[in-house]
């Protein structure tokens, strides 16, 4: 069982923030929702590019930061949640926006804009896809840091920036992703105080079972001695009494289903043993796979309304 220090020291070092403001630019308005492309520094010297969804009109709002997939489709990663990219199933920010979230959608690192230029890959295929995401995993590995480290805190500062845009309640901001997205929001839950409540779809398992059934995953699943004293449900524990949603299809291949509810019991436990089991809820969605779908958007938004 591990503590929140001993996770901490697992993370290794998490790499400073940027503190330069953001510079933002209306792309379009249209169906009641406000796309802004927002950039930002994230580590000094680093750009990130995010989409930003508004109400039209919207003051004071509730925020979330929208936290993309995987899915080995490294060339879209913001553009996914926000609405651009054709696959309905995981545009799940458009559905927080409508239901009056300001939502931000940030490239995480190795996705869409954050990735060499296509020169560059084309000329050096270890700057390519699953090659380049194991190069940053080495990079930041040998610096005394791991991947999950970077992504905690480019999303810390993905925080920083949405609770500055003039339309966002500061003092009410939550985070949602699905698939690495599901794993990042609960990273950034965990971390950030700043977070009010999570909602995770198909984002985790214990990994000590991913490792039994040699069922690989994205690097930044993987941190030194995580597995000596603890897995993925001391994050649960750790992140008590913070109100957290989690959803999983029980058909999903690559997290299996035994092992999701056992994350799933040891964080009920620790949401009761502490008196607050209103906040938790887990939610196993039966004929479903690896997606985030209509009704498992809308149980996500629904809790987060209550909880943000």
């Amino acid at each position: 069982m591990m503590q929140r220090e001993d996770i901490l020291q697992a993370l290794g070092r998490i790499p400073q923030r940027a503190e330069t403001p953001a510079r933002r630019s209306l792309a379009e308005s249209r169906d009641g929702i406000s796309r802004y492309l927002v950039r930002y520094e994230t580590e000094p010297g680093e750009q990130v590019t995010a989409w930003l969804l508004v109400p039209e009109g919207g003051r004071d709002c509730p925020a979330v930061v929208a936290c993309h997939q995987h899915n080995d489709e490294y060339f879209v990663g913001k553009s996914e949640p926000a609405g651009f990219y054709a696959k309905a199933a995981n545009t799940f920010g458009l559905t927080l926006c409508r239901a009056g979230f300001a939502v931000l959608c940030p490239d995480q690192i190795g996705f869409e804009d954050r990735r060499p230029a296509e020169y560059a890959r084309r000329a050096n295929p270890c700057l390519e896809g699953q090659n380049y995401e194991r190069y940053l995993f080495m990079e930041y590995l040998l610096k005394g840091s791991s991947l999950q480290a970077k992504n905690i805190a480019d999303l810390t500062r993905a925080v920083d920036i949405l609770g500055e845009q003039p339309e966002v309640d500061s003092e009410r901001i939550g985070v949602c992703g699905h698939s690495l997205g599901g794993q990042e929001a609960l990273w950034l839950a965990w971390y950030d105080s700043r977070i009010k409540a999570l909602a995770a779809s198909c984002g985790f398992a214990r990994i000590h079972d991913l490792q039994k059934r040699a069922i690989n995953h994205n690097y930044s699943m993987y941190l030194p001695g995580f597995l000596q004293d603890g897995d993925m449900e001391d994050l649960l524990r750790t992140l008590c009494p913070k109100p957290a949603y989690i959803g999983h299809g029980a058909l999903d291949p690559i997290y299996p289903k035994d092992s999701v509810e056992r994350v799933m019991e040891l964080g009920r436990q620790a949401y009761e043993q502490a008196g607050f089991g209103e906040r938790f809820c887990a939610r196993i969605f039966e004929d479903v796979g690896h997606v985030f779908e209509e009704e498992q958007q809308r149980e996500a938004v629904e809790f987060l309304l209550k909880w943000v």
